[in-house]
């Protein structure tokens, strides 16, 4: 998460609540947050700095919760960690089901829903509609990046044919939905984006 749009609605948040603290309150009492960047992009060896980073805030800051990392990967490491400090965790966009086991994350919430909840409900669609073929366009980076391939897992085990198209590997929509449409020999009766 860039910095820009992480700071100004902690800033509120943070301000709100101190700011509604009476005055004997604020002796005892009194919220203050740091920002740590893991600096990836939900790949490669995010896990283990987002680890570093926590480790980092942990012990320069004393910090008594963490909210974030964004991505899924980064988010378990850093709730094992968590989880062996008692330091309650939470995520707002981490979706893998791999987190629902909470005899490993047992200070981790998350505030999003689980990406096989939305893959089970559009292989619902897809059989209310009794559809066989179906052509997924998949963006390549941010919520589709991690939503997308688990669509897909849950559509092919049923019996529905996947035609799965990267729009990062054409230089246009028009030509990636052409190789969708053409990878699905005109059987394709839907298109997820």
């Amino acid at each position: 998460m860039d910095y820009r749009s992480f700071k100004p609605p902690f800033d509120i948040a943070v301000g709100t609540i101190n700011n509604a603290l009476q005055p004997d309150e604020r002796k005892y009492f009194r919220i203050k947050y740091v920002y740590g960047l893991t600096e990836t992009d939900c790949g490669g060896n995010g896990a283990i700095r987002a680890s570093g980073v926590a480790a980092n805030m942990y012990f320069t800051n004393n910090i008594q919760a963490i909210f974030g990392p964004l991505c899924s990967s980064e988010t378990a490491s850093v709730a094992d960690i968590a989880a062996y400090w008692n330091v309650p965790i939470l995520s707002g966009s981490t979706s893998a089901d791999y987190l629902e086991d909470r005899s490993r994350y047992l200070t981790f919430t998350r505030t999003s829903y689980k990406q096989s909840t939305l893959a089970i409900f559009v292989s619902d669609i897809f059989g209310h509609f009794d559809w066989n073929a179906v052509g997924v366009l998949q963006d390549s980076f941010g919520y589709w990046n991690v939503v997308g391939p688990a669509i897909v897992r849950t559509i092919s085990t049923g019996d529905v044919a996947t035609n799965y198209v990267l729009m990062t590997d054409y230089d246009s929509i028009r030509e990636a939905l052409q190789a969708v449409i053409n990878k699905g020999r005109g059987n394709i009766k839907a298109a997820l984006r």
